[in-house]
């Protein structure tokens, strides 16, 4: 709710539905409907603190939702995901797992609590192995 009131105090709107007009999507979860259809289209993923930025410089006319500026506000892609990978080479997964914590991610071993994805690498990976736990989601590596 007080997004929202903040939101429509800066004459702006909220919408539960996806739509043309929708500009960005203020989220706090990277799955769900409505964050694919973000991706999908474009759109910026903003975090919650975009809204407080915006109503804390809501006085300065020089101020927009858009600017550049705003870009650290854009959620990141492996936001609160937690990735584990496997037939990857050595360097490979090293690299892999340097993008995914630069791009707001955590890495675990296989079987861990908190995982959400196993990255499989498909060209060296025909089956996974069943004595491996499977976490949430299971992608390939590109």
């Amino acid at each position: 709710v007080w997004l929202v009131d903040r939101v429509h105090y800066m004459g702006g709107s909220v919408r539960r539905d996806e739509s043309i007009r929708l500009t960005h999507v203020v989220a706090n979860v990277t799955h769900g409907t409505k964050y694919r259809y973000a991706v999908n289209m474009g759109k910026p993923i903003m975090c919650e603190d975009w809204i407080s930025r915006m109503w804390s410089d809501r006085d300065d006319p020089d101020c927009h939702a858009s600017q550049l500026k705003m870009a650290g506000y854009r959620m990141k892609p492996f936001y609160e995901c937690c990735l584990c990978f496997l037939g990857f080479a050595k360097e490979e997964q090293k690299h892999m797992e340097e993008l995914t914590i630069e791009n707001g991610g955590s890495v675990a071993e296989q079987g861990a609590a908190d995982l959400t994805h196993l990255v499989v690498d498909d060209q060296n990976v025909k089956e996974i192995p069943p004595d491996i736990p499977l976490p949430q989601y299971v992608v390939r590596g590109e």
